[in-house]
Formats: C-alpha cells, structure tokens, sequence
C-alpha cells in the first residue's frame, strides 16, 4: 500500500530544466573542426529544451529531451584559421534515455542524441552532441534528487515506486504509518505543478489522536423541609472517526450519557437511573487554508447539536418536569464542550515551503486547487 500519491507533468522538469541550462550554458556549446572538409563547427544552446515522456518497449520510463533551439554556424577553416561564415542552421536535436526511482532520486541511464531527421547535418549535429555535450549532460542527470515532500506533509516520506500514466510521472509513497491507498483525479494537470494526496487514514489517525475528548455535567439536587427532588447526568465524548469516501468527507463521534433523578418525601430520598437516548449530529471534514495561505488544513467539525432523550420512571412523574429542567442543559454543555475539543484538531495536510522541495530554486509556491477525490485528500501546487 502507498498512502501518498505524487504526481507531476513535464512542466517542472522544463521549468527545471530552464534553470539548468542558463547557468551552465557552457556545458552546451562549443566548436569542432572537420579538417577534411576544410570547416569549424560552432554550436550553441539558444534556449532551454522540452521533456516528454513515454513507455519505453523494455517496461522501463522513457524520457526524451528535444534541443529544438540548437544553432549551428559553419566556417571556413583553413591553416588554423577560421575564415568565412558559411551558413547558419537551426538543428533539434532529441537526447532520449531512461528515468527510473532509486531511493529518493530519479535516474537517467542510456541517454543518447539521436537525429530529428535523416540527413548529413543532422546526423553530425547527433554526433556532435553524444561526443561533445551528452557525456556531461548523463554526469549532471545521473542522479536528480526528488523534492523534499516532506517538508509539504509534515512527517518522513519513503518512496516506494514510479509509474506512468497520462503522459506524466506518479509517485507512489508512505507518509507515517497509516494505510490506505492514495488517488488523484485522473485528468494530470498543465503547467508547472506536483499534484499530492493522502489516503484518508492519515486524517483519521490523526484526528482520533487530536481529539481530547469532552465531557460534561448538568443537575443539581432541591430540598425544603423533608420535600424535594433532584436530577444528575453526565455525558462524554471520544472515538472520534473521520474519513473521505466518493470525493466528500465524513465522519461520526461516539457520545455516551447516563442520568438519574430524584424525589424526596419526608426526608426519605427514592433516586432510580434515568434512561438516555442519546441523538448525535455527523462530523464535518473540509480541506481549508490558514490565514497565511501556506498551509492546507483537514478541519473536523459537528454538523449541529447533540441533543437527548430522557425517559422518566414513573415513581418520579410527580416531579418530572422540575428533574428534566435540572438534566436537560446537559445536551448543550456537551456540544460546547465538544466543539472546543474539535477546534483543537487541526490536521496540518500541506504546507507550502519558501522554496521549491529539494532544489535552491526559489519561487512563488501557491494552492492552485484543493479537496477530496475517491478516498484521499490532494493538493495541486502551483509554481510561478
């Protein structure tokens, strides 16, 4: 089982990837001479290149890199010199190779450039790039570490496996050790994003764990001159049970309450228990933000009132609506006392960090869309 499930498309990696090649510009360009043909290359990186991705034949992750901005200038060259400039070529170039999961870092393996067309040129400019500039390129993507989605959920993260499913790449993990098997909706999403979800049952341990339960009282006891009556209850609250199911959350509270009453006769007290029905409004779940926007938080609240009912035996008719004025208060002592409960469960689901998990790579973090899907919760993050 995987609790959490990470998704992301190729616009990170192209975001990514844009960072990388305007700080190592040098890694892509450079020039070579063709003696036998009396010609210097000069080639050039004139922007960043774009990531696809695809099932390979072996079962394996295919990831292909087009270089569609690589500028190629031809000189004369004759006695060491460089002469005339004798054209200037715009050639893609694809590097393919394959990406797969080792502990907590991609790996590219097998990367090769191969030509975007049959043809002398492009065919050097291939060759140019597997002599040239893939030896680097396989040093610097050898080992990609993934982000730190820790940092976002708030407890350790292990990786478990990768797949590919929409054209974009899935994450399965275990965040703690809660069950359950994580679900996004199905549609990937464009941009820069990494979409995450968490199985419902790390909400449901979580709030049965920052529940502290409730509990209240309510009576009091009348006597004047060997006559009176009096009523007690008592009612607790616990086992707390959220979850998510079908794309809405859910969740039930366990109350439990027992009363008794009395009447008094010539100083002689008759006090038998009271029967209690005890009729328990559902719990809320939502998916909310803080006040800061940074956080994402599984909130737990009670759809209405608990409310009571009381059955009287008959040896305390006589007094019955003196007791049930004294016992009757309880329901709303108890569902105050259960909603300060409640507001203390705050499940930290999400929380944005100042940088992009697991690189130097500062930028505009945001909650593009938040909610439930299937059994999880899932949180879409925008990178600006």
């Amino acid at each position: 089982m995987s609790n959490t499930l990470i998704r992301t498309g190729t616009g990170l990696f192209n975001l990514l990837l844009s960072k990388y090649t305007d700080s190592n510009k040098q890694d892509f360009g450079g020039n070579k001479i063709v003696d036998v043909l009396q010609m210097e290359m000069v080639y050039g990186l004139q922007g960043p290149p774009t990531v696809s991705f695809s099932q390979d034949p072996s079962g394996g992750i295919k990831i292909s890199f087009l270089f569609s901005q690589m500028q190629l200038q031809l000189f004369e060259y004759r006695n060491g010199e460089r002469g005339n400039l004798q054209g200037t070529y715009q050639v893609p170039v694809t590097v393919t190779g394959l990406l797969a999961l080792k502990g907590s870092a991609f790996t590219m393996t097998n990367l090769e450039a191969v030509p975007a067309a049959v043809g002398s040129l492009d065919e050097k400019v291939a060759k140019l790039f597997n002599e040239q500039i893939v030896p680097q390129f396989q040093k610097q993507m050898s080992s990609v570490p993934l982000p730190d989605l820790g940092k976002v959920i708030g407890v350790p993260i292990a990786m478990q496996g990768l797949y590919l499913e929409n054209g974009a790449l899935h994450l399965q993990a275990q965040a703690g050790g809660s069950g359950g098997n994580a679900v996004l909706p199905p549609e990937p999403e464009t941009g820069a994003v990494i979409a995450v979800a968490i199985a419902s049952d790390f909400i449901h341990d979580m709030a049965a764990s920052g529940f502290p339960g409730a509990s209240a009282h309510a009576g009091a006891k009348k006597s004047k001159s060997g006559f009176g009556y009096d009523g007690e209850a008592r009612a607790s609250a616990d086992q707390t049970n959220v979850w998510i199911a079908d794309g809405a959350g859910y969740g039930t509270l366990r109350v439990s309450a027992s009363a008794k009453g009395g009447i008094e006769v010539f100083g002689k007290w008759v006090e038998p228990d009271i029967s209690v029905s005890t009729h328990t409004p559902a719990l809320n779940l939502k998916l909310i933000t803080d006040h800061t926007a940074h956080k994402a938080i599984a909130k737990v609240s009670m759809d209405g009132s608990v409310s009571f009912d009381f059955g009287l035996p008959g040896v305390l008719e006589k007094a019955a609506d003196s007791i049930l004025s004294l016992i009757k208060p309880l329901a709303g002592e108890i569902t105050n006392a259960i909603n300060a409960g409640l507001d203390q469960v705050n499940i930290t689901m999400f929380t944005l960090p100042e940088q992009v998990p697991g690189t130097d790579l500062s930028a505009g973090l945001n909650f593009r869309q938040l909610g439930f899907y299937g059994n999880s919760a899932y949180a879409v993050i925008e990178i600006a």
